[in-house]
Order: structure tokens, then sequence, then C-alpha cells
């Protein structure tokens, strides 16, 4: 792959019917409902469902922003629908921003809705996007304030297919060092730590060992386990993972991971960092 953005992606999710992300709920994690400590959702996407929502997503922000946006910043729990918002925008060559002093931010998407209206009542992003973290919702449970737009309801009218592709440049910082996602450990570089977008296509954040380490090689007869809790450094992992052919189990935090990869028939994990 020469170039990264949603039309290359997606084409290479489209062909593959297995799963290409499974994610699982962290018990402890906020998402749960209150008195249910046990549940562990589990969800997976096979490569057609991942691409549709990659693509959908893509033309919203292609339609909310015609001209062009800058940066976004969200504010989400570690769920199977959070690297495919980060994704998207920095396909689309928006810089990751923290969620705070969001005054110059375009696009704020969160779970959260009272961060969201506050956003509002202090006029900050053009567009406020409330993602609800049930994973089979479709939609936002109850009504959403004039102005906050429904991150299910609202990105699954859009279509399957990237319908006004974008290329960014490839030196576009996606992610900067006002962002802490980088272990110090995986760079030896800090002046490295900073995200370009052509980056995911040459740099390693995966930390594999041998042979592995090299992004050319393939791993596409792999499920690969990734048991970080960054969102950010996860969603850089999927995409080399993905450009690489692999099939990838998310377990953020890490909780009960073992014997999750030996259900889940993994052959290979990412290092934790």
């Amino acid at each position: 792959m020469k170039q990264l953005d949603a039309t290359s992606l997606t084409a290479l999710l489209s062909p593959r019917p297995g799963p290409v992300l499974t994610w699982f709920l962290d018990p402890g994690s906020a998402s749960n409902p209150p008195g249910t400590p046990s549940i562990r959702e589990r969800v997976e996407l096979s490569g057609p469902v991942a691409r549709r929502w990659l693509a959908k997503t893509d033309n919203f922000l292609a339609n909310e922003f015609p001209f062009g946006a800058s940066s976004f910043a969200e504010y989400l729990t570690t769920h199977w629908r959070t690297p495919l918002w980060i994704a998207a925008c920095w396909l689309r060559g928006l810089r990751q921003r923290p969620p705070r002093n969001l005054g110059q931010i375009d696009l704020a998407v969160s779970n959260d809705l009272d961060f969201l209206m506050t956003l509002q009542d202090e006029l900050g992003p053009d567009v406020l996007v409330a993602q609800t973290p049930e994973s089979f919702a479709f939609s936002w449970p109850g009504d959403l304030p004039f102005g906050i737009t429904d991150g299910t309801a609202d990105v699954m009218s859009y279509g399957d297919e990237v319908d006004m592709p974008h290329t960014g440049p490839g030196a576009t910082v996606i992610v900067g060092d006002d962002i802490d996602w980088l272990p110090p450990n995986l760079l030896e570089d800090p002046q490295k730590a900073p995200l370009h977008l052509d980056d995911l296509l040459t740099r390693d954040y995966l930390g594999l060992e041998g042979e592995l380490s090299n992004p050319a090689s393939r791993l596409d007869q792999h499920r690969v386990l990734v048991t970080t809790a960054n969102p950010t450094l996860f969603t850089a992992q999927l995409i080399q993972l993905w450009i690489r052919g692999a099939s990838v189990v998310w377990v953020p935090g890490g909780v009960d991971a073992e014997s999750i990869a030996t259900t889940e028939k993994v052959t290979l994990t990412v290092p934790n960092r």
C-alpha cells in the first residue's frame, strides 16, 4: 500500500469474510450496567461489517465538513466503535486533540452527554456527536438536545461505500505530543513520538520481534491479541494489523486475556506496553 486513506483501507477489509476485530468489554468498564460486574460482552466484526462502519463514518465526516476540518477530540470508553471513530478522523487528515481546551476543535465525539452539553454551552466544536456505548443499539437511548448528533443512528444512514474519497498528505500530524498515547519504551527517540499519517505505513507500533517487526511482513493466518487500554495506541496498532492481514482480538486492560486467548485461538500477542 503506497497511501493510506478510507478508500484503500476499506478495500482491504471488504473481501475478508472472517472476523477482523473481536472486542471484549472490560468487566470494570463504565459501559457495564450498574450491578452487573460479571457481564463480558463480546462483539465480532467481519471484514465487510468493519468496512461498512468505516465507510459510513468517513461519509458522515465528509458531509459534515465539506470544506475539510483540522482536528477532533474523543472522550469515549474502550468500545469497538472507538477505534473506528479515531481511524476515520485520522484518514480524513484530522489531528487528534485532548478533550480539553476545545475551542479550536472541529469535532468532539463522546458517550458522555453532560460533557457534550458543556461543550455546547461553551461554544465549543462545530460538530458534537453522542455515541452510545450500547453495542447493539440503533440509536442514542432517549432524546438528544438540539445540535448534538446521534453517532449511531445518523452515521448508519450513510452509504456503505466511501462516497467522497480523500487522501491527506503523508506528513500530516494526526497525533501530537499533547496526547499521552505512546509508551516511552516503544520508540527510543522521543522526537518521533508525534504520529504522522504515513507513519502508519512505515513505522512499527506493534513491538513484535524478529521478522514480524518488518512492516511488510504478512500476518494473514494470525489471530492477534492486543491488550492496551489506550484507544489511540490501539487504533494505530489495529490499522497496522489490518494492513498486514491479521484478525485482531482486543481485550482492553488484559482482564482474563490468557483464557480469552485460548478460547479465541490466538496465535500472536502484541506486547503490552
